[in-house]
């Protein structure tokens, strides 16, 4: 059984979309399970930061391939692949910090 390069590159993107999933899920579920320990409304929590963050998120993965398709016509061959992965993983840390920015200044608003 021979498993290439691009193959491994598409099990890792498939992994860290069901890890962000998984993440996003978990923290909504303690921040639930904390609003429930304060006998706070859940209907008060508001979800417009979520999907926020998601595109600001979906917004980096699309930067990260488009540069990666502008990368490849000037790199060689062989390191196309790597190319793909390195500048949707650079982007997608890039949008995670921007998300941490734009999330300290949605929650500071009065």
């Amino acid at each position: 059984m021979n498993i290439n390069f691009s193959q491994i590159i598409i099990l890792v993107l498939i992994g860290a979309v069901a890890l962000l999933i998984f993440g996003i899920r978990y923290l909504k579920n303690k921040e639930n399970m904390a609003l429930i320990a304060k006998n706070a409304d859940l209907k008060s929590a508001d979800d417009s930061s979520i999907i926020l963050m998601l595109g600001i998120m979906f917004v980096g993965v699309s930067i990260g391939i488009f540069t990666a398709f502008a990368l490849s016509s000037v790199l060689r061959k062989e390191s196309v692949g790597l190319t793909y992965l390195i500048s949707i993983i650079f982007f997608s840390g890039l949008s995670f910090i921007t998300c941490f920015f734009v999330a300290n200044r949605y929650n500071k608003k009065p």
